[in-house]
């Protein structure tokens, strides 16, 4: 990658944690991270509104956010999100309540339930999820 090509990714990276993973406003040294599940709501919005090519970029970027080896040198996305990710798509019509896995495929329509999916595959791609977590890397 060159440097400037290293440049805009660190950049693209800064602004994605800024706008949906870390509490705007305060600056990278001191920062907090919205609760879970408002990033994985976050996510799913952004999922939703987003087209083929989009989604492509996106899952890219959810990638590299995910992986502490990107050009930040750190994780930007805890991993804990996967989580509230799949509440999300196990909650089909909204009410909260859990559907097991046969009426969440049947009901597949939603479109959240859809975004969620969309999102934890993308993120399944990324070797740190596949993997066996150590201790370390569930911390964060």
């Amino acid at each position: 990658m060159s440097i400037e090509g290293g440049r805009i990714k660190k950049e693209l990276l800064e602004t994605f944690d800024a706008v949906y993973i870390s509490n705007s406003g305060q600056t990278f040294e001191k920062k907090s991270l919205v609760p879970l599940n408002m990033i994985a709501n976050n996510l799913v919005d952004l999922a939703q509104s987003c087209n083929l090519a989009e989604f492509t970029c996106l899952e890219k970027v959810l990638q590299d956010a995910i992986d502490k080896n990107n050009v930040l040198s750190r994780r930007i996305l805890p991993l804990a999100v996967v989580d509230e990710l799949w509440a999300i798509a196990m909650t089909n019509d909204g009410s909260g309540a859990t559907m097991e896995m046969e009426e969440c495929e049947a009901n597949a329509i939603d479109s959240r339930c859809r975004s969620a999916l969309c999102i934890i595959s993308a993120l399944m791609q990324c070797r740190v999820i596949g993997r066996t977590l150590s201790d370390e890397d569930t911390l964060d």
